[in-house]
């Protein structure tokens, strides 16, 4: 039996609902631009050998060309590692498809969430898990991971409401 030595794993965050908490002054749910949930996430689940790198901030419908080019100029500066990127689910596949085709060394998992971690019956904690898993197992390259299910951003997959399936 083989000992594969274990990676550490980059976790990118760009904001999107995972990371959105009720604001009862604004009666609506806001960023937490103080702190993400991904580390308490992890640290609760006894995870190690992790690093978490804030890109951006903001709802995935404010991002730019801009702001994806700083995502994939990080995600390359990290070219050596699995990596995994928490982003909002209604521009996650305009981010993971900004990219060439292919042209990633590594594993880079996108996953986000359709209700906030901050609220019951959140899918975001799951959503993180499987995506920590899918970037330590899956071949090199992009993929998508929400709800249990992993999707080639390249085939014909969309968001339909508070899922992702394929086309």
């Amino acid at each position: 039996m083989s000992v594969q030595k274990r990676l550490m794993i980059h976790i990118f965050l760009c904001g999107g609902t995972f990371d959105k908490v009720y604001d009862p002054l604004a009666q609506a749910l806001v960023l937490d631009v103080e702190q993400s949930s991904v580390g308490p996430i992890l640290v609760d689940s006894k995870m190690s050998g992790y690093t978490i790198h804030r890109v951006v901030c903001k709802d995935s419908l404010d991002m730019t060309d801009g702001d994806r080019a700083a995502l994939w100029d990080a995600l390359n500066a990290h070219a050596d590692s699995p990596c995994v990127v928490v982003h909002g689910t209604d521009r996650l596949l305009d981010s993971a498809r900004w990219s060439p085709r292919d042209s990633y060394p590594n594993t880079i998992v996108f996953t986000g969430s359709i209700v906030p971690h901050s609220l019951r019956h959140s899918d975001a904690a799951f959503n993180l898990g499987a995506a920590v898993v899918a970037a330590q197992t899956l071949a090199k390259g992009v993929w998508l991971v929400m709800h249990g299910r992993v999707f080639s951003p390249w085939l014909s997959v969309a968001k339909r409401g508070d899922r992702f399936e394929y086309s």
